[in-house]
């Protein structure tokens, strides 16, 4: 299955770039490797993107879903003006 290819060189390219600063691999939750899959570099584990079929982008979605609700309730509110200003660069009004 191609899933042992491209996700474990992904995960063990991303081991090899983290340990010479140390980096606990654990502390990346998901690695998203778009019209390829998602990577479970806590567990280890890996799931193909489907042909047609998005369901990695589901399953990545509602793992940052989840964190921010968890996160949500630990923090108190902060305007969105603090994190991005008035009007962040780059965007253009289409209409």
């Amino acid at each position: 299955m191609k899933i042992h290819i491209w996700a474990k060189s992904e995960y063990h390219r991303f081991v090899d770039v983290a340990n010479p600063s140390n980096t606990d691999v654990k502390h990346l939750n998901r690695i998203y490797v778009a019209n390829k899959g998602l990577i479970n570099p806590v567990i280890g584990q890996g799931v193909n993107e489907f042909d047609k079929v998005n369901t990695t982008v589901m399953y990545f979605f509602s793992h940052i879903l989840n964190f921010v609700m968890r996160e949500n309730n630990r923090k108190s509110p902060v305007r969105y003006e603090l994190y991005a200003g008035r009007k962040s660069k780059g965007w253009k009004s289409l209409t």
